[in-house]
């Protein structure tokens, strides 16, 4: 009994000692991967970055595209970010935050993808594409602003003109100009807006970019398109040698585009004094 009682003892020991040592060991794996990780992210030379390339610009230099990024990345100013150094592919964000793109208005996005073999960093870049021009004029308002403009040469000084993309945002300044695909539409109702802001209301943008579509479309010959008054929401477009043309900006005026065309096809069309497409699915004229 006293053997067995000894022999059983000293089994309970070796366990205790075996399970000691499997709880130590394991403690030493996890300790070598912990420093091992953190040799990785913190130390390694596998991802510091070797190449950064951007691509996709036109107008937008490839080194303000790469400052925006970079100082994006540290602009939080998180601790870690930090003690991993801004040459660290980790992190590098897969994407820019449209609140980031607002400092270049040119740029509609930035995506990046990260090739960890080569340690090289692509940046992707979309540039806003001119759709149009618009025209903030100050010091004159009202119905009878575009007369005012034309008796006051110096109105047209106080006018600032930027291009605008299809989402409506303001991106790059620009000239006016009248008469060609590229016509200006001519603000005197709104306060002039800087880059990176919208034309219109998020509400009316789409459907002034369907108006513009459809002038465009139908080939007419523009000689001016005013934004009057946006409380009356909508769009006045004069014509050379024709008619006036009236779109609200309530709705889409792509239904408008037939018609046009068809009274466009008509004989004595020149001799219409306006055309109005203010009421959805109607035309009236004279």
């Amino acid at each position: 009994m006293e053997l067995d009682a000894y022999l059983s003892d000293k089994q309970k020991k070796r366990k205790k000692r075996r399970r000691y040592l499997y709880v130590f060991l394991a403690l030493l794996v996890v300790y070598m991967v912990l420093v091992g990780t953190a040799w990785i992210a913190f130390r390694s030379p596998w991802l510091r970055i070797k190449n950064i390339t951007v691509e996709g610009n036109n107008t937008v230099s490839s080194d303000s595209v790469t400052t925006l990024l970079q100082s994006s990345v540290l602009r939080d100013h998180n601790f870690l970010k930090s003690l991993l150094g801004i040459n660290n592919m980790l992190i590098w964000p897969s994407t820019l935050a449209t609140s980031d793109l607002a400092f270049i208005p040119q740029l509609a996005s930035v995506t990046l993808a990260k090739d960890y073999l080569s340690r090289t960093i692509t940046i992707e870049v979309t540039e806003r594409a001119p759709f149009g021009i618009w025209c903030f004029v100050s010091g004159i308002a009202g119905p009878l602003a575009p007369a005012a403009v034309a008796s006051d040469t110096t109105a047209l000084e106080n006018e600032n003109c930027y291009w605008f993309d299809s989402q409506g945002v303001l991106f790059a300044r620009t000239f006016d100009t009248q008469g060609s695909q590229m016509f200006s539409v001519h603000d005197y109702s709104q306060s002039g807006r800087g880059l990176g802001n919208k034309i219109l209301p998020d509400e009316f943008v789409p459907n002034l970019v369907s108006i513009v579509n459809v002038i465009r479309t139908s080939g007419i010959q523009v000689d001016d398109v005013a934004l009057k008054d946006i409380g009356l929401q909508e769009i006045d477009v004069t014509t050379y040698d024709g008619p006036t043309l009236y779109f609200s900006l309530r709705f889409p005026a792509d239904e408008d585009l037939a018609v046009l065309q068809n009274l466009m096809a008509k004989p004595g069309f020149n001799t219409l004094q306006y055309i109005d497409f203010t009421v959805e699915n109607r035309a009236y004229y004279k």
